[in-house]
């Protein structure tokens, strides 16, 4: 089940300009989400996955590299069958991980954020419509 339009990518983080060459690459939102239970987590381009917490929600994330992960890059590497389907593998890899875990709600692969006090904005932003989603999964999770 994917969360369509629950969070728009910053399309700002997408260009080359601005002082960073990496971008925070979100997988989706989780509620309850013990960080210990994402251990290890390895996500898109071999990246480890961290949390970013705000507004009782963890966002699940990896810093990225603009030069494969930017706008431009994303248009060729979209384009690449065999880089979509690794980058594919891991967005779900780590979303089913949270999963398993905790209500987890997964977000549109190849959303990119400037850093992660933007994620926490976001989060904070949208949180209601997070806790919406995040209440029917865990609702479905329960049977009831």
């Amino acid at each position: 089940m994917t969360a369509p339009g629950l969070a728009e990518p910053d399309r700002g983080a997408h260009g080359t300009a601005g002082p960073s060459d990496t971008g925070v690459y979100l997988y989706g939102v989780a509620r309850g989400l013990d960080p210990a239970a994402l251990g290890d987590t390895t996500g898109v381009a071999g990246a480890p996955v961290r949390g970013v917490a705000a507004a009782g929600l963890t966002a699940l994330v990896s810093t990225v590299r603009l030069a494969e992960y930017g706008e431009a890059a994303l248009r060729a590497n979209l384009e690449d069958l065999e880089w979509l389907e690794a980058t594919a593998r891991a967005h779900h890899d780590v979303v089913d991980r949270a999963a398993h875990a905790a209500p987890t709600a997964p977000v549109r692969i190849a959303t990119i954020y400037r850093d992660d006090a933007r994620v926490a904005e976001v989060l904070t932003d949208e949180g209601g419509r997070f806790t919406e989603v995040l209440d029917l999964i865990a609702a479905a999770r329960s049977g009831a």
